[in-house]
């Protein structure tokens, strides 16, 4: 998979660069139908994962989808490992890159958006590109907002305090 680094595999870099299913394992964990089908095909299509050797069983928090393939699992990790120095400025490939660690391990609670077990590395990203934190916790919601849109499966469901009274949205 020596290719361009494009927004797809940046995408499935952020998706899986938590690393919890092991070395050789390329996977997700989630109750999104979206988000599953995004992944079996972003596996087929633009890493040359064979459709058989996609594996889906049920988990603790939803369905498990994964593939082995140690070659895949290597270039995601490198990316992954690289993420301060690949995605400095705000394209196409940062914006993928975020929109798959938002869609795997973002959250909503009261009011806030986090990213679940974030990095001193994640944060340098995200403030690289324009999106502030503190510890966890997105504080720079709009410029996060404004980056993933349209690539992210979850921001849909993310509501901006104040879109409730623009008629225009």
């Amino acid at each position: 998979m020596n290719a361009k680094l494009i927004p797809e595999i940046s995408y499935l870099a952020g998706l899986t660069c938590k690393g919890r299913f092991g070395k050789n394992v390329v996977g997700i964990e989630t109750r999104s139908d979206k988000l599953e089908k995004r992944f079996i095909e972003i596996c087929i299509n633009h890493t040359g994962v064979m459709p058989e050797k996609i594996r889906t069983d049920v988990g603790g928090y939803g369905k498990i989808v994964y593939t082995y393939n140690s070659r895949l699992s290597k270039e995601l990790a490198k990316i992954a490992d690289r993420e301060v120095y690949i995605f400095k400025s705000r394209d196409a490939r940062s914006a993928g890159y975020v929109a798959g660690l938002f869609d795997s391990f973002g959250r909503v609670a009261k009011g806030n958006l986090y990213i679940h077990n974030m990095s001193a590395a994640d944060q340098i990203m995200l403030g690289n590109l324009d999106i502030h934190t503190r510890g966890e916790r997105i504080t720079g919601i709009s410029s996060l907002m404004a980056l993933i849109e349209g690539i992210s499966i979850r921001t849909s469901s993310i509501r901006m305090p104040g879109n409730e009274r623009d008629p225009h949205k």
